[in-house]
């Protein structure tokens, strides 16, 4: 169930940021474009790896976390349909074209009942250049799964400690025999994880957001750095979606909205 939410939720991105293979030619070293695109197909039947559903999730720009919710992944923001539509339409735009988007709603008086908080909200995104949180050009995906799973080995030995569980306890969570498990505490440099592990992770810890396991990223910080901005930029697409008076001004915030994204992908 959990492998095919996870293929509903990719679909419906893919469509509405229009993803195709061709936009991930060069991009990907050790994977081939075309197998990344089937991460995208809810059919997959392989389990899917959880260092490239990290990468999908690091490229679209949505975190992994909302991606368990399906096709109905607007749920995990608490978003209506459009809602959504606008945030998925703004999650990949640079920080120039994002801070375009607002200051244009900012003049057309949208923003008016929260404008202090988002104009604070901007100013702590401000901070992050495009390199910091936008995918790179190119990834090698096989060394990304290291940094990654190195990382999120960290994280589970500091989630153990922190709660006095036994390996035995935190196998079961994950839903992995006790030797695996201390494969993952031990950084083994071949372990790898499949994408039911860190749902698992997610809903047996009670976690708001999967982000804590990228705390120890070395090579690719910008995965982690990408979750910040992320909930950022969301929280203020709430704040201003929520206080739209009318269906004309829902209108004009997402024809605006795919109106950037559309010009972004043409500068690509």
């Amino acid at each position: 169930m959990v492998n095919r939410n996870i293929g509903e939720a990719l679909k419906r991105v893919k469509l509405d940021q229009k993803w195709n293979k061709e936009r991930l030619e060069g991009r990907i070293l050790g994977i081939k474009p075309s197998f990344v695109m089937r991460y995208f197909q809810p059919s997959f039947s392989d389990r899917r790896q959880l260092h490239v559903l990290a990468y999908i999730s690091w490229l679209i720009q949505i975190p992994m976390a909302a991606l368990y919710y399906g096709k109905e992944l607007k749920r995990y923001w608490s978003f209506n349909e459009g809602g959504y539509e606008v945030l998925v339409s703004v999650a990949q735009l640079s920080t120039r074209d994002f801070d375009a988007f607002v200051n244009f709603l900012s003049r057309c008086n949208l923003l008016v009942e929260n404008e202090q908080r988002i104009s604070q909200i901007l100013d702590e995104l401000s901070q992050y250049e495009d390199a910091l949180f936008i995918a790179p050009k190119e990834v090698n995906i096989w060394k990304l799964g290291v940094d990654y799973y190195r990382s999120t080995g960290m994280v589970l030995k500091r989630i153990r400690i922190v709660n006095e569980f036994m390996i035995e306890e935190m196998a079961s969570v994950l839903g992995v025999s006790p030797e695996i498990y201390q494969r993952y505490e031990a950084l083994d440099p071949g372990v790898q994880m499949r994408s039911e592990i860190g749902h698992r992770a997610f809903e047996g810890f009670n976690l708001r957001s999967s982000a804590l396991f990228l705390d120890y990223m070395k090579e690719y910080k910008g995965l982690r750095t990408a979750r910040q901005v992320q909930e950022r930029r969301a929280e203020i697409i709430s704040l201003t979606w929520n206080s739209l008076k009318s269906k004309q001004e829902e209108t004009m915030v997402s024809s605006l909205a795919q109106s950037m994204m559309g010009c972004a992908y043409l500068r690509v």
